[in-house]
């Protein structure tokens, strides 16, 4: 599957506890200056960001 940013309703049925394992964070042009706040939280709690408008993960 590509150009997917969450489970399909199909994979949740499946596996319903992945549910859990995403979430889908939007940012306004104005809160982008919070993003490195973000990203350094998600990273020490072991996230992985992924960024639908570059289609590549987020380091």
């Amino acid at each position: 599957m590509n150009d997917v940013l969450e489970p399909s309703q199909f994979d949740l049925e499946e596996e319903p506890d992945d549910a859990s394992k995403y979430v889908l964070l939007t940012l306004s042009v104005r809160q982008l200056d919070y993003l490195p706040e973000i990203l350094d939280m998600a990273k020490r709690n072991g996230l992985v960001g992924f960024s639908g408008v570059a289609g590549e993960p987020i380091a």
